[in-house]
């Protein structure tokens, strides 16, 4: 199998925010809105998609119409890649703790941390701490996080996966 050298990675990835369940049991994580990465050129923004308003009916809506909304959506967090480097792929692990990224040098990996509003931000955002990656993790094209883990998975150009 070959690994396309020229990628076309997804601009836009969203993540539920369920936790992968407990053995024998459910996540106790109540339901949240999506969260939306939108990854193009060398920045990365992350925002909290909009809830739909309670319908008032009792019957379904028709096809096409709109929705009134009952939360706007919300911009959490812009990563800026280094040196206005070209962002090559992106990810968010699904429990949105976790978001990575490479350009054509590095690989970058943030741990994720809601933080509520403040005096010196105005509504709830995200901050990214730095995570630490093997020092031979070469650029990837492709990356993920697998499901209910913490592990990140890349592919590199080469074909190799890390």
């Amino acid at each position: 199998m070959a690994v396309n050298p020229s990628p076309q990675p997804p601009l836009l990835q969203t993540a539920s925010g369920q936790a992968a369940p407990a053995r024998g049991g459910r996540s106790q994580q109540e339901q949240q809105p999506p969260w939306l990465l939108c990854a193009q050129r060398g920045e990365i923004d992350v925002w909290q998609l909009g809830q739909a308003g309670a319908l008032g009916q009792v019957s379904q809506p028709e096809e096409g119409s709109l929705l009134t909304a009952a939360a706007a959506p919300q911009h959490l967090l812009r990563l800026v890649a280094q040196s206005g480097r070209h962002v090559v792929a992106a990810c968010l692990s699904q429990d949105r703790r976790w978001l990575a990224y490479s350009d054509s040098q590095r690989v970058s990996c943030f741990a994720l941390e809601r933080q509520p509003a403040d005096g010196a931000a105005p509504s709830e955002h995200v901050v990214p701490l730095s995570v630490p990656l093997p020092a031979d993790l070469p650029p990837a094209c492709h990356l993920a996080f697998r499901p209910g883990g913490t592990e990140l998975v890349a592919c590199s150009s080469d074909g190799t996966l890390r």
